[in-house]
């Protein structure tokens, strides 16, 4: 925007309304597309919770795990 400088050097606040609509509407499209590219796959299932069977409750703690919780 060549012609949107006053005498004075500065800009009109019309053209830094623009110039901040412009930045607005290009970060948008940056973030629609890195939504609708995403992986679009299964959730990894490494780590977080899963369900516990009867056994699972019944085992022994792991080694190295105490089996109550420690403390006073």
């Amino acid at each position: 925007m060549a012609g949107s400088e006053g005498a004075s050097g500065r800009r009109s606040p019309l053209a830094l309304v623009g110039r901040a609509l412009v930045a607005v509407g290009f970060t948008g499209l940056v973030a629609l597309f890195v939504r609708l590219r995403g992986t679009g796959g299964t959730p990894s299932h490494r780590g977080g919770w899963r369900q516990l069977s009867v056994q699972d409750l019944a085992a022994p703690p792991p080694e190295g795990r105490a089996a109550e919780p420690t403390g006073a």
